[in-house]
């Protein structure tokens, strides 16, 4: 019986048989007393039942009293689960270590088996964690300090056990303030409060306890360490008096060992409540008042102080800082920008402000400063300017106002100094206003004028008609001395009485003494052809204006017959044919004397005569007669020809304008632009159609 494993705490039959030499059955009670044996375990002879105890393999021994024996190997395995023992290398241990904890399983009969259990039988750790290794025992590894609780669970029997972890080697201090970690942060506190500061040791799981640490504070401009309420303890109250935008440095320092460990934590200390305000200013002028008169290119710096009762100096950044324009009434903030540019405040538009500063202390009390400025236009980077007109006559005068903009976009009236086409300009004349000025116009032609400040100039161009009326005329003569019958050209310019040359009016004309004959030659060009000898005069008349030249005409052998007329003509004649008898005579004689010679008398005679002036050809302009001649018109015959002395000489008082053709055409036209025209031989006058 008792075949193979037979688990702890159960039984197994066991059958004895008793056999004779020939292996038959015989009954058991011819053994005569049957003995039996057990290395382990128990054997019951009224049941014949072993029951197994211990795990091994062990022999069950049978002797009889007939001297037979008999024994059999009977092997117990582990039985029921009864419980879970786990078993840790240290019960007590520090936060830096680590333990090993070996698991038995524990049967009914208390035979124990070791059982590695997976990560998932780790059923309950307070804190810490179990690391599992193969073929090696399980190991915890801590984190908190205090009693810790391991659970495990095999089969479905749990167990549990109790490690005591402590404190591990230090290694970090932390500063605590208001139940916070303060390492390296930065307070911010008035001379009012006080700053609280505890300081812990911490091990390598951040495990903390109590030390008693070295206190002091740092500052470049306090020493005094009265500041903290305890300098050896495991905290401190620091007490600043002294306000300091430099941090207060607040150090604790303790040493574990060969290890010295320091932290610490700043504090800026802000002045107490607002007592003092002052308020300077300067401009760049150099005045320094509460009330400024400046240009706009000019600026103002200010500067402010506050402070409290202790003449702890305040930040002057919780001032709120208000620009109003008195002009509009308009407030703006500008603290932001104002602080921005360092208190510096430049002056840009022209009018009239005012600059505040206030603060509102703790205990509601307003403290308030300001500053008035009036600003005026600054110093002309360009100039531009408005007139009446670009163009005008000579004579008229045009408005001129000059605008001035200063760096900041201002606009103002400007005075300016003036130069045309180059030079100073004398046309210029200032008015009462400022900026304002007159041109009068004289000289004709394009005019550049340049005006400027010394930090800017500008330009235009005028354009300048002369006056279209005479008032000088300028008459110039080929030549003074002629001979009779020779012509003599005249050049006519005429001037307005600013001595600007402007066109001869269609209604000059030009006369002569002497019975001299004139011819238009163009727009004031003329051609006289001279007749009697000695001094004459030479007429131009243009409008209101006349001019007499003195021209000299030397008398010549064809000039004394023309301006004789036909009577000294036959004179010449009957004193040429007696010439010619006389010659004839003479020939004859000579002839008579000498039969061998020739002669040859050629005798030409020549008259030349100049040759008229060109006048105009063709029909009159377009604005020719249209109507009947006026009533101071010619009614009867004109000149037909240099009418004898003694004839009436005809009124030419209607004419505006005359003028001959070369074919002898006369023209003629009246005040009211009608034209006449007379043939070479006719009186008359006949009006000119188109």
């Amino acid at each position: 019986g008792c075949e193979g494993v037979t688990p702890a705490g159960t039984e197994c039959e066991i059958t004895t048989t008793l056999y004779d030499q020939f292996g038959n059955i015989i009954p058991l009670s011819e053994a005569g007393a049957l003995t039996y044996s057990v290395t382990d375990g128990l054997y019951s002879e009224a049941t014949n039942m072993y029951f197994a105890d211990n795990v091994g393999t062990w022999q069950l021994s049978l002797t009889t009293g007939i001297g037979l024996s008999d024994s059999i190997t009977i092997s117990t395995g582990h039985g029921a689960m009864d419980s879970l023992e786990i078993v840790p290398s240290a019960w007590d241990l520090t936060a830096d270590e680590v333990i090993f904890m070996n698991t038995t399983r524990i049967d009914i009969q208390g035979n124990r088996l070791p059982v590695s259990l997976p990560l998932e039988n780790w059923t309950f750790v307070s804190d810490g964690a179990v690391n599992i290794t193969f073929d090696h025992p399980v190991q915890w590894i801590p984190t908190g300090l205090g009693g810790r609780v391991i659970t495990a669970q095999y089969e479905t029997i749990s167990a549990s056990i109790t490690v005591n972890v402590t404190k591990g080697v230090m290694t970090g201090m932390a500063l605590v303030v208001d139940s916070a970690d303060a390492n390296d942060q930065s307070y911010s506190l008035t001379a009012d409060e006080t700053l609280q500061v505890k300081a812990k040791a911490t091990d390598a799981k951040g495990n903390r306890w109590t030390i008693d640490v070295n206190w002091t504070v740092s500052h470049p401009s306090w020493s005094d360490q009265s500041v903290l309420l305890y300098t050896l303890s495991d905290e401190t109250e620091f007490m600043p008096q002294l306000a300091s935008d430099i941090p207060y440095m607040i150090y604790a320092e303790y040493t574990s060992g060969d290890v010295v460990f320091s932290e610490s934590v700043s504090a800026t200390v802000s002045e107490g409540i607002l007592q003092i305000f002052t308020m300077n200013s300067i401009a760049s002028t150099g005045d320094s008042s509460t009330a400024y008169n400046i240009s706009a290119d000019e600026h103002v710096d200010f500067s402010v102080s506050l402070s409290d009762g202790d003449l702890n100096a305040l930040d002057a950044s919780r001032l709120t800082w208000l620009f109003e324009d008195l002009n509009s009434g308009s407030v703006v903030d500008m603290t932001s920008s104002f602080e921005a540019d360092a208190y510096h405040w430049e002056a840009t538009t022209v009018g009239s402000y005012r600059i505040t500063a206030f603060v509102v202390n703790a205990d509601g009390f307003n403290y308030s400063k300001q500053v008035d400025l009036s600003v005026y236009h600054g110093v002309a980077v360009s100039l531009d300017h408005a007139l009446d007109t670009l163009s005008e006559d000579a004579g008229e005068s045009i408005d001129i106002a000059i605008t001035g903009t200063d760096s900041d976009g201002n606009t103002f009236p400007q005075d300016v100094e003036w130069t045309e086409d180059g030079t100073t300009s004398s046309r210029i004349v200032p008015r009462a206003d400022v900026g304002a000025y007159t041109y009068q116009a004289s000289v004709a032609g394009e005019h550049v004028m340049v005006y400027s400040t010394p930090g800017a100039t500008n330009t235009f161009d005028l354009s300048i008609q002369p006056q279209m009326v005479v008032a000088y005329l300028e008459v110039a003569l080929s030549k003074t001395t002629v001979d009779q019958q020779a012509s003599i050209d005249i050049t006519v310019e005429a001037k307005d009485m600013f001595y600007n040359p402007i066109p001869v009016p269609s209604s000059a004309r030009v006369d002569s003494t002497g019975r001299g004959t004139v011819k238009e030659l163009g727009p004031g060009q003329w051609r006289v052809t001279t007749l009697d000898s000695g001094p004459q005069t030479i007429t131009v008349t243009a409008g209101q204006v006349s001019e007499n030249l003195e021209i000299e005409v030397t008398g010549t052998f064809g000039g004394f017959f023309a301006a004789g007329g036909v009577l000294y003509y036959i004179g010449a004649v009957l004193v040429g044919l007696i010439a010619v008898v006389l010659l004839v005579l003479l020939v004859m004689a000579l002839r008579s004397g000498r039969d061998d010679d020739d002669w040859d008398d050629d005798y030409d005679e020549d008259e030349d005569e100049p040759a008229p002036a060109r006048g105009p050809s063709g029909p009159a302009p377009g604005t020719g007669p249209s109507g009947p001649a006026p009533g101071t018109g010619p009614s009867g015959p004109g000149p037909s020809g240099p009418p004898p002395q003694e004839e009436e000489k005809e009124d030419t008082s209607w004419m505006v304008e005359h003028r001959v053709d070369d074919d002898g055409t006369e023209w003629a036209q009246n005040e009211d632009e009608t034209w006449y025209y007379r043939e070479p031989g006719q009186t008359d006058w006949i009006i000119w159609e188109d």
